[in-house]
């Protein structure tokens, strides 16, 4: 064993002492990551419920702009749980697409702000994993805007002679059917960053399944069809955010930042 004077050993020692601190702060950012994480899935699942079968727990009764005794828009009178009447403003509906385009765009801010960083320290970040989540972003804007707007919709309304296709009910399924052409090829490209992390691989297969389950209640109908789609949304956005922890972790480490960022889940 090496003999060290006084002064040299108390600095090993301190060394010593600090790695070993930063070896359990590591740990317990590790598990409150995790923690975050499942608390995050749970309460945006939870939502994604509430919003999508709360209209079963009350009925509009009447609706317009003349129902209370002053000037407003369109307002609701709704019965709540068959007892308790309220009057609600038109935009305070919970609207299912409204809640999974706001998903959607969250994905998409976290995903650009994700990318610039990457960018940032591009020295030491293959570009491939920069792309993946610029293209996110993309991706999720568009779709995002889709949701609000009605874009496949509208499209496929012009479009009717697509309805005239063997299988084909409607032309804007046919619309928003071609989006499984690029959606394939992102994934085939992009195969290697989305299977290095299990969990996220297991969240996408779940949002994979869960928009399958919504598709084929919209061609058989369905009751769970807006609940499946939010939890589709919901499971995205949990697997994007473990991708982007563990890209942005392994980032700032190979730039010699020390951030205590959690490891993978």
């Amino acid at each position: 064993m090496p003999r060290y004077r006084r002064g040299q050993r108390s600095r090993v020692e301190r060394v010593a002492g600090s790695i070993a601190a930063e070896r359990g702060a590591g740990r317990d950012v590790s598990r409150g990551g995790r923690i975050a994480v499942v608390a995050g899935v749970v309460a945006l699942a939870a939502a994604a419920v509430v919003v999508t079968e709360l209209s079963s727990l009350y009925e509009v009764k009447r609706e317009g702009s003349d129902l209370l005794p002053y000037e407003t828009g369109v307002v609701y009178e709704v019965e709540v749980l068959g007892t308790a009447t309220i009057y609600a403003d038109a935009e305070s509906r919970p609207r299912a697409d409204a809640f999974i385009a706001m998903i959607l765009f969250g994905i998409g801010a976290a995903a650009f702000i994700v990318a610039m960083v990457l960018r940032t320290v591009r020295g030491s970040v293959p570009r491939k994993q920069w792309l993946f989540h610029i293209l996110i972003a993309i991706g999720a804007a568009a779709l995002a805007i889709d949701e609000l707007f009605g874009v496949h919709e509208t499209i496929g309304h012009n479009t009717r002679f697509l309805a005239d296709l063997p299988g084909v009910d409607a032309p804007d399924d046919v619309i928003f059917g071609l989006l499984a052409v690029p959606a394939i090829a992102f994934l085939v490209y992009f195969r290697d960053v989305i299977l290095s992390s299990r969990t996220a691989m297991a969240l996408f297969g779940a949002c994979l399944a869960l928009g399958i389950g919504a598709g084929l209640m919209d061609v058989i109908g369905g009751s769970a069809e807006e609940a499946a789609e939010a939890l589709a949304a919901v499971s995205l956005a949990a697997g994007y955010a473990i991708l982007a922890r563990d890209h942005l972790s392994a980032a700032l480490r190979s730039a010699g930042v020390s951030a205590r960022v959690p490891t993978a889940v």
